[in-house]
C-alpha cells in the first residue's frame, strides 16, 4: 500500500493503571482518500512504530500490512522512490494469513486483549526483578531481606507513580550568640563637665586682693 505522509505525531506515553505504553499517530494519504490516519502502538506494531518514528511528511513510502482476522495490521515501513501515487502501481502489499482466535469482532479484541495483558505483565515482572536488584546493590550483602523487600517496593511504587522525594526540615541548633563587651570611649582630652549650679560669685569677688 502505497501512502504519502502528511504528518508524525509525537511519541505518547499512556498508562492505564499500572501499565504503560507508548504509541505514534501517522496522518497520511492514499490515491482514493486523503484523510487518514493510523495509531501504532509499541507492542502490537513494534517494526512499524520503530519505522513511523522516521517518517518525513509529503514522502512517500510503501506500507506492508498482514490480515488479522477481518483487520489489517501495519507490519512494516519502507521509503518509496515515487513522487506521485500515479508513479507507482496500485498493487496491494498484503500478505493474508490465517486468522487466529476467530474472525469475528469478539475474538479479535479477546486475543489483542491477552497478548496485550501478557506483554505488560511481563513489564511488571522485569520492573520489579530490577528494583530488587537495586534494592540489594544499594543497601549491600548480607542485610536482612525485608530490608530489601521494602526498598525495592519503594522503588517500584516509584516508577509507577512518579518520584515523590521527602522534604527535610534541617534544624540548625541554637547555640550561645557570645557578644563582644562594649567598652565606653576614653575619656582622655575632654573635660569634664561640673556642675555650676548653687557656687556663689559674690563671695569670689570678695577675695581679689585688689
Amino acid at each position: 500500500m502505497l501512502i504519502k505522509v502528511t504528518s508524525v505525531g509525537d511519541v505518547e506515553t499512556k498508562r492505564e493503571g499500572k501499565r504503560r505504553w507508548k504509541e505514534i499517530r501517522l496522518e497520511y494519504e492514499t490515491a482514493e482518500k486523503t484523510d487518514n490516519y493510523k495509531i501504532l502502538l509499541d507492542w502490537a506494531n513494534a517494526d512499524a512504530y520503530a519505522m513511523a518514528q522516521d517518517c518525513l511528511p509529503n514522502h512517500f513510502y510503501e506500507v506492508k500490512v498482514k490480515k488479522d482476522g477481518k483487520y489489517w495490521n501495519w507490519v512494516d515501513i519502507e521509503e518509496s522512490d515515487a513522487t506521485e501515487f500515479d508513479d507507482a502501481p496500485r498493487s496491494k502489499s498484503y500478505q493474508a494469513s490465517k486468522p487466529s482466535g476467530g474472525t469475528d469482532w469478539a475474538a479479535k479484541n479477546k486475543l489483542d486483549a491477552d497478548k496485550f495483558e501478557f506483554d505488560k505483565t511481563k513489564q511488571d515482572l522485569i520492573i520489579r526483578q530490577s528494583c530488587i536488584g537495586y534494592a540489594i546493590q544499594a543497601i549491600g550483602p548480607g542485610a536482612d531481606i525485608t530490608r530489601y523487600l521494602q526498598l525495592a517496593q519503594l522503588f517500584e511504587t516509584n516508577v509507577w507513580q512518579g518520584f515523590e522525594v521527602p522534604e527535610y526540615k534541617v534544624e540548625v541548633p541554637k547555640t550561645a550568640i557570645k557578644r563582644d563587651k562594649v567598652e565606653p570611649e576614653p575619656t582622655v582630652g575632654r573635660p569634664k563637665r561640673e556642675a555650676l549650679k548653687g557656687t556663689p560669685t559674690s563671695d569670689m569677688d570678695d577675695d581679689i586682693p585688689f
